[in-house]
């Protein structure tokens, strides 16, 4: 009994990723942000502030609208050739307390890292070691979400994805080692009201530069790998329903 009313659940919940342009939209968002990072990381300080803006804009439009844009889509070419089912809405308390931990989590990091920074010269130095493991750690959540995401669905892509998000974060882990190298005691030896060190400086720089490039790599790589498995599953979709609506 209870294995049916899960296997109802799986269902319901895939019916939502069924056609693929889940993975269509949001892979090729990903992969198009993750390439405008890359270009933007090798280009010269005021073309560089141009890209910038242009992907903050993109990042802030497709938070917007890649929702909207999902639903309109299904509405006119999903819905009609399987039909419609009605999610129940979640309330606003409700929503709030989903999210209240992860909330909670990036204010918890924000607080520990800006603490570690004005503590002292030793908690300064394993801050900018965050920066060389931060893409990693978004490689390994974005995994965990996504075989959470096939446990609830019963969608076998979503663990392949899954699988390659935290493969990608292991070889961005293994990219980023050698990094560690610059981070040497002195670089923080000074007080936290003077100026930067220029030796500081640099490796920040380089810091910097390759926590935006293993960001990318991240969602070039997992992106276009959803794009490509939506593509197979909305073909696949395709074949196996029509039409609804009469002619």
């Amino acid at each position: 009994m209870n294995d049916t009313l899960t296997q109802v659940q799986q269902r319901a919940r895939a019916y939502w990723f069924a056609d693929g342009l889940n993975e269509i939209v949001g892979g090729t968002f990903a992969a198009i942000l993750g390439a405008l990072i890359l270009l933007q990381n090798s280009l010269q300080s005021a073309q560089a502030d141009i890209l910038s803006t242009v992907t903050n804009m993109l990042l802030l439009a497709g938070a917007v609208s890649i929702p909207l844009l999902l639903r309109w889509m299904k509405e006119r070419v999903t819905y009609p050739r399987s039909g419609y089912v009605a999610y129940p809405q979640l309330k606003p308390a409700e929503r709030l307390k989903r999210g209240t931990p992860a909330i909670l989590l990036a204010l918890a990091l924000a607080v520990l890292i800006v603490g570690s920074i004005l503590a002292s010269p030793i908690t300064r130095l394993w801050a900018m070691a965050c920066l060389v493991w931060m893409p990693s750690l978004m490689g390994v959540l974005v995994g965990a979400g996504l075989f959470r995401s096939e446990r609830e669905t019963g969608l076998t892509r979503r663990a392949w994805l899954g699988g390659l998000s935290i493969l990608t974060a292991l070889w961005l882990g293994w990219r980023s080692f050698p990094l560690m190298n610059l981070l040497t005691p002195t670089l923080t030896a000074g007080r936290i009201t003077e100026p930067m060190p220029m030796q500081t400086a640099a490796v920040m720089r380089t810091l910097m530069a390759a926590m935006y490039a293993n960001v990318a790599f991240l969602l070039i790589i997992v992106g276009g790998a959803a794009l490509i498995l939506g593509v197979v599953a909305r073909v696949r979709y395709l074949k196996e329903t029509h039409n609804v609506e009469p002619a």
